[in-house]
């Protein structure tokens, strides 16, 4: 993923797993950073998020990053899935 401000590629410092008291709404966050401009930026990870949220976000990079053995998120029967 590329900085948004200035187009350089973001660096990964890390995930963190959120406790119910830290957030209601989210499961983790993730801390990017960029050498370019020195932005910092946080993703929020939702607790529920859609199906469709995943197929078309997360699972293509997790297929590149691990090839096809990583286990996809199960689906509720609301449609949504448990982070």
């Amino acid at each position: 993923m590329n900085c948004w401000h200035c187009k350089t590629e973001l660096i990964w410092g890390g995930d963190h797993e959120l406790d119910d008291d830290e957030s209601e709404e989210f499961s983790m966050v993730t801390n990017l950073s960029c050498s370019g401009c020195g932005s910092l930026i946080e993703v929020f990870l939702p607790k529920k998020v859609t199906r469709r949220v995943l197929a078309a976000v997360l699972e293509p990079g997790l297929n590149e990053l691990f090839g096809t053995d990583y286990e996809p998120y199960e689906e509720d029967s609301d449609g949504e899935v448990g982070v």
